[in-house]
């Protein structure tokens, strides 16, 4: 084995180990902060039109604005299909996370 290559499989090796390090001393999300990521997720996935992942994390019991999590599917797909969504972007959210739910 040349030394270019030790020292290559050497770098790869201290790069993983830093990376696992730092990954493994980030404290863990909130929940507040876990649900704003899956608000955050779904906004990418409404302007990529990848309407499966946008209602991915909506729960089966989901009932708001007149909406089931069928009725949010089908509200998506009819926006991305037709072209009509440039952007997604989450304004104002307030959440609060109860025993049972948030």
């Amino acid at each position: 084995m040349s030394r270019r290559t030790v020292f290559l499989a050497l770098a790869v090796a201290a790069l993983a180990g830093l990376v696992s390090w730092r990954v493994l001393r980030r404290p863990a999300l909130s929940d507040e902060e876990r649900i704003r990521a899956l608000f955050e997720d779904a906004a990418r996935a409404a302007e990529e039109k990848r309407v499966g992942d946008v209602v991915e994390p909506v729960s089966e019991r989901f009932h708001g604005g007149g909406l089931d999590r069928r009725g949010v599917k089908q509200l998506v797909a009819f926006h991305a299909l037709r072209g009509e969504w440039v952007a997604a972007a989450i304004s104002g959210a307030r959440i609060r996370v109860r025993e049972d739910g948030a």
